[in-house]
């Protein structure tokens, strides 16, 4: 953690998987460079991968819906018996499909972003994960 003037500065550790490397590259660039100092990313190929980088320190995961071998589901239930308090964004490159999918999870801390998205799409919901919950709110 980096220090500021209020005190330890939290560092987000997220990881971006997606079996197709023009987005884990392309999102990875961008979040470290509009994030800078905010964040550490770390991209994976496929879910078998990704699941192997996933330890308590992980605090978002970044997943496409289709992948070989495992998707974007069992990719997020295995994560989460690793690290259950893991935020999750689900990506689909079928138009609408992220959000069918993270409601038929029927899980409200699965948010769904639609392929291909704008960089100011992904920094908007960055910043709403990033924000920690204020202890007033219930």
């Amino acid at each position: 953690m980096e220090k500021s003037d209020e005190g330890p500065k939290k560092v987000w550790r997220i990881l971006i998987v997606d079996d197709d490397p023009q987005y884990p590259s392309a999102i990875r660039r961008s979040l470290m460079y509009r994030l800078k100092g905010q964040v550490v990313v770390e991209f994976a190929s496929d879910g078998a991968e990704g699941l192997g980088k996933v330890d308590a320190s992980l605090d978002i995961l970044i997943t496409d819906y289709q992948m070989p071998h495992m998707n974007g589901p069992e990719l997020i239930k295995l994560a989460r018996g690793i690290a259950p308090h893991l935020k999750v964004v689900l990506m689909s490159g079928d138009a609408g499909a992220a959000q069918r999918l993270a409601l038929a999870a029927k899980d409200p801390t699965i948010h769904a972003m639609d392929k291909p998205f704008g960089i100011d799409a992904l920094l908007e919901l960055m910043a709403k994960l990033m924000t920690p919950p204020s202890p007033f709110r219930r």
